[in-house]
């Protein structure tokens, strides 16, 4: 193999993906990654991404989104609507030929469409149904309406948000807090993603296709772990601090001179090398911090002296006072500084694309490498309806005439 060449696992896979804003489109996104050709099955109007921002000059367009852009690289593209039925039966005969059929619409939707798991099985033994959904393909939740702000609440995100080591002021009275991404979205189609991937390799066993089942609601609840634990354990409604104290200390971000610094320094043979970095003050000797226990049960008396410290420092003279030595602290980083940092760069993390004629948006790589390199896109994000004519050709062997009399119908 080409050492220059990304490797794609999944060359060779087709994957037909039904998809809306983040969660489905960023699971097939993961997939087209991966080599398989994805192509995106949008209604006549568009994803909703399309109508979401960033654009360039803040000016909306449905094909200069940087959040389509991003979740929809590497896809080919068409628009059907599936509430005719021709549409339908357009998208079956798609399906006929496909490896993967992504979808995060509601259950009873799909249902209704005829394009559920079990009819879907029946027509193509061999396919795998992902679906994305908000709480799951059954329970009394299935049919509830959500959107990313209910789901982290609905998972618990919310109310766990601050976590430790932030230090809440109203205990149980305090608001929860949303994030500052999709996270339920996100995470959920990364979750798919990897489900896919084993329905993948299941398939090659078994040689059935199999019904992946995603419940974003779900998704996020699993990332509560410490929470889950504590309030199984301890009874505690949750793991805000001051409900439970402060954990192994210090594990904390303190502001200094020119913002916030996270400092790590829980671990004894670390907490004694920031002793020596601050010059073995006389407030450090004391017996009181000697130990990883005792440092958290005298955090009250730790804390001020440690941050009068931190705030005659910038943050890149801790930076570069305490990495050398082995004790992890960093700059808190905001989302600027971070896509801008040193690690990135050298990295390549970030790639240049090109969302209209003129304007040129940084857009992240998958996180992911492999001995050959980024997972790397093959194309960018399609134009709405870009590939419908080539498509219907290819697969069903539609002409350009029968394709200007079901797009004259409203079915494209």
């Amino acid at each position: 193999m080409d050492q220059h060449q990304p490797y794609k696992p999944l060359a060779g896979v087709t994957v037909l993906e039904y998809g809306h804003y983040v969660a489905g489109p960023y699971c097939a996104r993961l997939l087209a990654d991966a080599g398989a050709r994805v192509i995106k099955v949008e209604p006549p109007r568009g994803d909703v991404s399309r109508r979401r921002g960033p654009f360039p000059g803040d000016l909306p367009h449905p094909d200069k989104s940087g959040l389509f852009h991003y979740l929809n690289a590497g896809k080919e593209g068409i628009t059907l609507n599936l509430f005719h039925p021709t549409g339908r039966e357009l998208l079956r005969g798609l399906l006929k030929h496909a490896d993967i059929f992504v979808e995060d619409s509601p259950p009873k939707i799909m249902e209704e469409l005829g394009l559920e798991w079990k009819s879907l099985h029946g027509l193509n033994h061999r396919l795998i149904v992902t679906s994305i959904t908000l709480f799951g393909q059954d329970g009394p939740y299935r049919d509830y309406q959500a959107d990313d702000l209910i789901l982290a609440n609905m998972g618990g995100l919310a109310y766990g948000t601050p976590g430790f080591p932030d230090e809440t002021v109203g205990g149980l009275e305090e608001p929860p807090l949303s994030s500052a991404t999709s996270v339920a979205g996100f995470t959920s189609g990364v979750m798919a993603a990897s489900a896919t991937f084993m329905a993948l390799l299941a398939r090659l066993q078994t040689g059935q296709g199999h019904h992946v089942d995603v419940s974003q609601q779900a998704t996020v609840a699993a990332l509560m772990t410490w929470d889950v634990a504590t309030a199984s354990y301890l009874g505690v409604p949750k793991g805000r601090p001051p409900n439970l104290g402060p954990g192994p200390m210090p594990n904390v971000y303190l502001p200094c001179k020119d913002g916030y610094v996270a400092i790590v320094a829980f671990i004894d043979h670390h907490w004694r090398k920031l002793v020596d970095i601050m010059g073995n003050p006389e407030w450090a000797q004391t017996s009181l911090f000697d130990t990883q226990a005792s440092r958290a049960e005298y955090w009250d008396a730790l804390l001020p002296n440690l941050q009068k410290w931190v705030m005659v420092h910038t943050r890149e003279e801790i930076f570069q006072m305490t990495q050398p030595r082995g004790v992890p602290c960093f700059p808190a980083l905001e989302v600027g500084e971070a896509v801008d940092s040193d690690q990135v760069r050298d990295r390549r993390f970030l790639r240049e694309v090109r969302l209209d004629g003129s304007a040129i948006a940084g857009m992240p790589h998958n996180p992911l490498r492999f001995s050959q390199g980024y997972a790397t896109p093959s194309r960018p994000a399609p134009r709405l309806g870009e590939h419908t004519v080539e498509v219907l050709e290819e697969f069903l062997g539609y002409d350009r005439q029968a394709i200007s009399q079901i797009r004259a119908m409203g079915v494209t």
